[in-house]
């Protein structure tokens, strides 16, 4: 075996995550792996580890033992080199078969993790062979403690032997293929010692977060941005997987506010400059009043903002927007709502960012955004997660999570006109909870669905036009919180990566909050397009170019509606769920959450950690990691 790259020495050898000092030692390891292979570790000479593995070495076949990746599709192939009883070294090896149908699985694997770890001492003690080390999940270096082995060492050979006996590794089950399903499949499985899979139903990866190409243009599904605010490890790893293809960009916006145009981020300068005078006397008369400004109403979204921000800001601006996003009056939304969703839900705070507008490096001046799109960061995420050997099985629509007491044993999808059922150690669901509840099988109580059933998403349709110019306008997005234009936003993609190619071409997303069986949803391609077209006339952008074509998205689940009542209905399924011994559910979706993307990869590197080297979900953990996920904050 060839000497690991960086070594400095011809005779280290690497194998498996370890590095040993000698070839001799790594064929020790290998007689190892076939020595763990037996159930009940029948081996005749097992008090003395180090001299069955000397019998056992005579034995070994040449080459390696391990049998190639296997997916979920293929059927089992047999153990390479054993039978039913090894006669060179006297161990009894019951068939895959056998030991799958009685269940020993788990006695199987523990027996081998309680003979692994003192056949690994015998290692570390007679040959001086020792851990790299640099790895948190290795469980640091042995030297000087041989009676100790790494963690992850023994589960490595664990797992091997494993998929020697025609077993299988703890199996990992990740439903859904956006940022927070694929950033947890990449971080489980390059550890080597889980087997992980992702179900989408969708044909490419993303979910909302994902992007097309249209006319040679490459677009996403709305406006999507990475906050500078998301931490340096998540952000590091991205830089690691996109290179030089994850752009720093200045955020250039602008807001429609009385018949006035607002730069977004906000500009000191600017709002002097720009706004209608009677709104700023009326923001300085709120200013003014705030100590003796009272508010009876501590429960609603409307309550909470007027007390913070005063009359004005929310009758002019946040109070339209939020019933054209959410589609209720401000009134009938949570507190919740504006906590978790407005970063700016009082004058000191809102001070506090135009001071930061002064700064050089104000993280709200700018956004990271990749070159190929947004949805690059799904892309590459994939990209790794295959290489560390994870599968994603695209076009898989899950259908059911078959349930035997509080544990998922399988789940269930549609592919390709096809039924499958794929086997579950560990379930990491992103899916809408609703949904999520609706496919437990057998059904959750009565209650449970009636309180899925009280949680609202808020759909959009993204309405594409395809413009034979280079370019619309200078900006990235123009925002619509006037009541009398049905959008909320406009934006341009190519504004966003900052791309000049293909010329002569753009294209606009126009975002239009609507629910399934509104007017607008029953509406054609082409009747939203021309539709597009009136309004942003009427606010002063026509489209003067030729439009090449109309292309819309519907996205049902775009933004979770918080009304009033609606945390007692989410408790009682988050409690429910909860009891679920090996099922996690996380994301925006999952956790019925408004989060950015960096949030939602916090979550995922969170559900990562929780998840044992045996597929096993550490549930205190997680608890911990769910108080800390409350202060997150939506990122304008």
């Amino acid at each position: 075996m060839a000497a690991p790259a960086g070594s400095g020495s011809s005779d280290r050898t690497e194998h498996s995550g370890l590095e040993f000092r000698s070839p001799r030692v790594a064929q020790i390891h290998r007689a190892g792996i076939l020595a763990l292979a037996p159930v009940g570790l029948l081996l005749h000479d097992h008090d003395h580890p180090r001299h069955a593995l000397q019998q056992l070495l005579r034995a070994l076949p040449p080459g390696g033992l391990l049998p190639a990746h296997r997916t979920i599709e293929d059927p089992p192939r047999p153990p390479l080199g054993f039978s039913p009883a090894h006669p060179a070294h006297g161990c009894v090896f019951p068939s895959p078969a056998r030991v799958r149908a009685a269940g020993w699985d788990s006695v199987f694997r523990r027996g081998c993790e309680t003979f692994g770890r003192s056949v690994l001492a015998e290692f570390f003690r007679s040959s001086g062979a020792e851990h790299s080390g640099g790895d948190r999940h290795l469980g640091g270096r042995t030297a000087g403690r041989p009676d100790r082995a790494p963690r992850r060492a023994v589960q490595v050979l664990v797992n091997e032997c494993t998929a020697q006996a025609g077993l299988a590794f703890p199996h990992v089950v990740i439903l859904g293929a956006g940022p927070a399903g694929l950033a947890a499949a990449w971080r489980l499985a390059r550890r080597g010692t889980l087997r992980v899979t992702v179900l989408e139903q969708r044909e490419e990866v993303g979910g909302y977060a994902g992007s097309f190409t249209l006319e040679g243009c490459r677009v996403d599904y709305g406006s999507h941005r990475l906050h500078p605010a998301t931490p340096r490890e998540i952000l590091e790893d991205l830089r690691s997987l996109l290179g030089a293809d994850l752009l720093r960009r200045p955020r250039h916006g602008r807001i429609r506010l009385q018949g006035r145009w607002i730069h977004f981020p906000l500009q000191p300068l600017d709002l002097l400059t720009h706004l209608p005078p009677q709104f700023l006397l009326g923001v300085a008369a709120d200013a003014v009043c705030k100590p003796f400004r009272t508010s009876t109403d501590s429960h609603s979204f409307a309550g909470v903002l007027e007390r913070g921000l005063g009359r004005t800001i929310c009758r002019e601006f946040y109070f339209p927007y939020a019933e054209k996003l959410w589609g209720f009056p401000p009134t009938e939304l949570a507190a919740t709502q504006a906590r978790r969703r407005i970063s700016g839900d009082s004058l000191g705070k809102l001070a506090r960012k135009l001071q930061a507008a002064f700064t050089r490096n104000g993280q709200g001046r700018s956004f990271y955004y990749p070159r190929r799109g947004y949805g690059q960061i799904s892309e590459a995420l994939a990209e790794a997660a295959r290489a560390a050997r994870a599968e994603i099985c695209l076009g898989a629509e899950v259908t059911a999570l078959l349930c035997a007491g509080p544990r998922v044993r399988a789940v269930q999808f549609r592919r390709h006109g096809s039924t499958h059922r794929v086997p579950a150690d560990a379930v990491l669901s992103t899916l809408p909870v609703q949904r999520l509840v609706e496919r437990i099988e057998p059904p959750a109580p009565e209650n449970v669905r009636g309180a899925a059933a009280q949680l609202q998403f808020r759909g959009l349709l993204l309405i594409y036009l395809v413009l034979a110019q280079d370019r619309f306008s200078e900006f990235d997005a123009h925002y619509f919180p006037e009541p009398a234009m049905p959008l909320s936003r406009l934006s341009e993609p190519k504004n966003y990566s900052g791309a000049s190619e293909p010329r002569g071409r753009t294209v606009l997303c126009a975002e239009l909050p609507a629910d399934p069986g509104q007017p607008y949803w029953q509406m054609s391609d082409a009747e939203l397009g021309h539709a597009v077209c009136a309004w942003v006339a009427g606010v002063g952008l026509p489209v003067a170019a030729p439009v090449l074509g109309v292309v819309t998205r519907r996205l049902r689940c775009a933004y979770p509606v918080y009304r009033r009542g609606y945390e007692e209905h989410f408790a009682v399924l988050d409690h429910w769920l909860a009891q679920m011994e090996n099922l996690l559910t996380f994301g925006r979706q999952g956790l019925f959450v408004h989060d950015n993307t960096h949030h939602a990869l916090i979550m995922a590197y969170a559900a990562a950690e929780c998840v044992s080297e045996r597929g096993e979900l550490d549930h205190t953990a997680w608890r911990a990691h769910r108080r800390r996920f409350e202060a997150h904050v939506v990122e304008d």
